[in-house]
């Protein structure tokens, strides 16, 4: 019993572990943000349209950015470790 409980609660902590750290840039405005569930990658954006950008997001749209126009996102980059946009 003291082993299962033992184990319940270490599955409970390794399930709080850190979230994703990105680099967030948007406006003039820069900082570093902790991912929120389900945004699982960090991605950076330099486009004529919106100008340069750098947020959490969920991988899914980083990789459909790859399959829009290039015109829109001509340079982006969906990375999955922390800090790395």
């Amino acid at each position: 019993m003291r082993a299962t409980a033992l184990l319940v609660l270490l599955v409970v902590l390794v399930s709080f572990g850190e979230s994703l750290k990105c680099y967030y840039e948007s406006e003039g405005v820069k900082r570093i943000d902790e991912c929120n569930s389900p945004d699982d990658s960090c991605v950076h954006v330099i486009s004529s349209k919106f100008g340069v950008w750098k947020t959490c997001l969920l991988k899914l749209f980083c990789d459909d950015m790859a399959e829009m126009e290039k015109e829109t996102f001509p340079i982006h980059v969906c990375c999955t470790t922390d800090l790395c946009n």
